[in-house]
């Protein structure tokens, strides 16, 4: 099932800290990563919802994708089309950012 992204709050990826999500960067390539973090944005006049990111943790040492609009995949929140930016690396592997406003 393929989630309509602008339906998405922060509660929603809250409850899946540490959970596993799945990163298709292209054909045949997955990644594995986890929900890291969930921070909420500073909100401003005529927003639906309050803006928030999201923190994923791959670990993938060697390689990284950049940014660009992936389709990510978790078993409770289901496909999703994100736009995902690479924003550190840390002994565990690459991490991405995605930003919902």
């Amino acid at each position: 099932m393929t989630v309509a992204l602008q339906h998405l709050t922060a509660a929603d990826f809250q409850s899946q800290i540490g959970n596993d999500f799945f990163i298709h960067f292209s054909t045949g390539v997955l990644a594995a990563a986890q929900l890291d973090k969930v921070v909420d944005l500073p909100a401003y006049p005529n927003l639906e919802r309050k803006p928030f990111s999201i923190l994923l943790q791959t670990t993938q040492k060697d390689r990284y994708y950049p940014q660009a609009i992936y389709t990510l995949e978790q078993a409770a929140l289901g496909r999703m089309q994100i736009f995902l930016v690479p924003v550190g690396r840390n002994e565990k592997g690459v991490q991405y950012e995605a930003v919902f406003s």
